[in-house]
C-alpha cells in the first residue's frame, strides 16, 4: 500500500567502529487508507554534509557567523568520519586520530561551516519534506524495586496506554525468588490495588480501563527477558521513569549478573546484533563555580543520556519535569516523586500499610519481607501515577517534543545548542550556512569577573541584601539617600531620590544571559557580520576601553537597564549632560 506521509519521532546515533556508524530512526508511516505504522529504520554510514570556504574567499582571520552557499564547497561524510574528512577538505597532513577539537584548534578551522549540527538533527530536517506534522508521542513508564541488601530485582512494573484500543496496559513481572509469599498473584494483586486506589487521579479514569498482565518468574533473567520483550512490542516513542538512572542502571547490572547482554535486552529484536547497543551517559554530579568552589548539581538538573537501538528514547521524567519548567520558581518541597505528584493533584507514594517511623532502608526491608502484596501495589502505583500525570499535563507526550524543536532529545537540557540548530535551519532557508561553535578556553566556561563571561551572576535584590550593603538599620520604604543612589547608579539602574527600595525591588528582573550567543545577536541584530565598522576596541595594546566597562554597558543595553546618554558618553566619550550644560553656559 502506498505511503503518503512519514513522521519523524527521534533518531539515535551510534559509533560501531572508527570507520562505521549507524542511526536508529523512529518514524510513523501513514498509508493511503489512513492506517498508520510505527517502525524503526536503520541507516548504516549515513552521510551528512559540511561546508568549507572556497579558497578565493578565505580572506578573513576571525570566525564569521555564517557564509553564503555560493562561497562554500560542500562535502559529504559519515558522522564518525567527519573530523578526518574536514582535515582532508582543508588539505591538511594526514592524522592517525583526529577530533573535532583538533579541527577547531587548526588555524583554518574558521573556514568550516555546519559541522556542529549533529546528524540526528539533519535527519529530522530531511523528514520535513513530508511536512511538519507532529503527533502526540506515545509514552510508557517503568519502575523497579530491588532487594535493599543484594540489589536483586524483586518486581518491575511497566504501564502505557495502547492507542489501538485506548486501554491502559499494566505489565507486572514478579521475581518469585524474592517475593515468595504472594498467592494467586493474578487475582490478589488486582483486588488489593482496587482496595487502596487513591482518589486523586485524573477525572474520568476508571480501574476498569486497565488491563493487568501479571507474571511470576524464577529469577531476574526470565523477568527481564519477558518484560522487555513486551515493551519492544508496544512501539512506544518514550520510555521513562522518575529518577530513571537508578532503574536503567539496576536493570543493566542485573543483566550482567545473570548472563544477559544489556545491548540485546534494550535493543529492538529486529535490529541485527552488530548494531545493538546500550549507552548510559551519566550527567556530572558537581560543577565548579566562578570562585573555584565545587558544588553539587541537584538530581533534577542532571540530564542523563540513555541511547539504545530501540523504538523508544529513554528519558528521566524528573529532569524533564524540571527543564520544561526551567523559567518557573523552584518547586517548594523539592522534586521527589511524592511532592511533585501532590503538586499536580495526584496522590504521591501509595503507602498501603501504616508503619512506625523508620529509615528508607528499613521501610523497604520490612515491606519486601512482611508486606509483599502491598509492596507490589506500591510499585505499580509509581508507574501508573506517572501515566496519569502525563495524560493530565502532556509533559513528555506533547510539551517536550514541541519545545525541543528539530534538535536531538539528548539536547533538551541545552538551550544554546537548540538555538544553534534553529539558526542552522534559518540560515539554510536564506542560502547560508552557520559557522561552527567557538572553542572557548576552559576558564571562560564558568562565571567569572576577571574575563569575558558566558553567564553573569544573579543580583539578589531583596531587603536582606540591601541591608547587608547599606547597613542593617536601612529602611527599604524610605527614599534612597545619596550614598545608596550612587551605588545603584554605578550598577546601571535609573533611579532618583524619589524612588524607594521597595518600589525598586518590584521592578527588577532576574538576569540570565547564558545563551548570550546567539540570543543577543538575534535580539539586537549586532554581530561581526552586521557591523559596518568597528568604532572602539576592547582594551589591549592598541585598545581604548576596558573590558569590564564594555561588559557592563552592553549587558545593560541588552536588558534595557541603562541610559542612552550614559552609554554614549561611556562607550564613545561623548559629552555628559553636565558637560554640555557647562558648555552651554559658557557659550551664552
Amino acid at each position: 500500500m502506498k505511503v503518503i506521509d512519514r513522521e519523524f519521532k527521534h533518531a539515535t546515533w551510534h559509533k560501531v567502529s572508527d570507520d562505521e556508524d549507524v542511526h536508529i530512526i523512529k518514524e510513523i508511516k501513514t498509508y493511503e487508507d489512513g492506517s498508520v505504522e510505527p517502525m524503526i529504520t536503520m541507516r548504516v554510514n549515513y552521510e551528512r554534509p559540511f561546508w568549507v570556504t572556497k579558497k578565493p574567499y578565505r580572506n578573513h582571520t576571525q570566525v564569521k557567523e555564517c557564509e553564503s552557499l555560493d562561497k562554500l564547497d560542500m562535502f559529504m561524510t559519515t558522522q564518525v568520519g567527519m573530523p578526518k574528512a574536514i582535515m582532508k577538505a582543508l588539505r591538511k597532513p594526514k592524522f592517525g586520530k583526529v577530533s573535532m577539537r583538533d579541527v577547531k584548534m587548526d588555524q583554518d578551522g574558521i573556514f568550516v561551516y555546519g559541522a556542529d549540527v549533529d546528524s540526528e538533527t539533519l535527519i529530522n530536517l530531511e523528514y520535513k519534506k513530508y511536512g511538519n506534522k507532529i503527533t502526540k508521542f506515545s509514552v510508557g513508564f517503568l519502575d523497579i524495586e530491588n532487594n535493599v541488601d543484594t540489589q536483586i530485582i524483586s518486581v518491575i512494573s511497566f504501564v502505557y496506554r495502547n492507542v489501538r484500543d485506548d486501554r491502559i496496559k499494566c505489565f507486572v513481572a514478579i521475581n518469585k525468588l524474592e517475593l515468595d509469599n504472594i498467592y494467586n498473584v493474578g487475582v490478589t494483586v488486582i483486588k488489593r490495588f482496587k482496595e487502596v486506589l487513591p482518589d486523586k487521579i485524573p477525572k474520568g479514569f476508571s480501574i476498569d480501563d486497565v488491563d493487568f498482565l501479571i507474571t511470576e518468574h524464577d529469577g531476574e533473567k526470565g523477568l527481564i527477558e519477558h518484560l522487555f520483550g513486551e515493551i519492544h512490542k508496544t512501539d512506544i516513542d518514550i520510555l521513562s521513569g522518575w529518577n530513571f538512572l537508578y532503574d536503567v542502571s539496576s536493570i543493566k547490572a542485573a543483566c550482567e549478573r545473570v548472563g544477559l547482554d544489556p545491548n540485546d535486552v534494550f535493543s529492538h529484536p529486529g535490529v541485527p546484533k552488530k548494531y545493538r547497543f546500550l549507552e548510559i551517559k551519566e550527567a556530572p554530579s558537581t560543577k565548579t563555580k566562578e570562585t573555584g568552589e565545587v558544588v553539587s548539581v541537584p538530581f533534577e538538573e542532571r540530564w542523563h543520556k540513555f541511547n539504545s537501538a530501540s523504538s523508544f528514547k529513554m528519558i528521566d521524567y524528573m529532569a524533564a519535569f524540571k527543564f520544561i519548567r526551567l523559567q518557573e520558581h523552584k518547586l517548594r518541597g523539592g522534586y521527589g516523586f511524592d511532592n511533585v505528584m501532590k503538586s499536580v493533584g495526584i496522590s504521591g507514594k501509595l503507602f498501603c500499610v501504616d508503619l512506625p517511623p523508620m529509615s528508607k532502608y528499613e521501610w523497604h526491608k520490612v515491606m519486601s519481607t512482611k508486606h509483599q502484596l502491598d509492596y507490589v501495589v506500591y510499585n505499580i502505583w509509581d508507574t501508573m501515577a506517572l501515566l496519569f500525570k502525563d495524560e493530565q499535563d502532556t509533559d513528555l507526550s506533547v510539551k517536550m517534543p514541541l519545545l525541543n524543536g528539530i534538535s536531538s532529545l539528548n539536547k533538551f537540557n541545552s538551550n544554546p545548542n537548540r538555538i544553534y540548530d534553529d539558526f542552522f535551519k534559518l540560515y539554510m532557508e536564506e542560502g547560508k550556512v552557520i559557522a561552527n561553535k567557538l572553542l572557548r578556553k576552559p576558564e571562560l566556561e564558568s562565571l567569572g569577573r576577571e574575563d569575558w563571561t558566558i553567564t553573569v551572576n544573579l543580583w539578589k535584590y531583596d531587603p536582606m541584601y540591601f541591608q547587608s550593603v547599606f547597613g542593617s538599620e536601612y529602611d527599604i520604604d524610605i527614599p534612597i539617600d545619596d550614598c545608596s543612589l550612587n551605588k545603584l547608579r554605578k550598577a546601571g539602574y535609573m533611579v532618583d531620590k524619589t524612588t524607594s527600595l521597595s518600589r525598586l525591588l518590584s521592578l527588577l528582573m532576574d538576569l540570565d544571559v547564558t545563551s548570550s550567543y546567539p540570543s543577543c545577536c538575534e535580539a539586537l541584530n549586532v554581530s561581526a557580520d552586521t557591523c559596518v565598522r568597528e568604532l572602539i576596541k576592547i582594551i589591549s595594546k592598541q585598545g581604548v576601553i576596558e573590558k569590564e566597562i564594555m561588559k557592563h554597558e552592553n549587558i545593560g543595553l541588552v536588558t534595557g537597564v541603562g541610559q542612552d546618554l550614559s552609554y554614549a558618553s561611556t562607550m564613545f566619550n561623548l559629552p555628559t549632560l553636565i558637560e554640555l550644560d557647562k558648555e552651554f553656559a559658557l557659550s551664552t
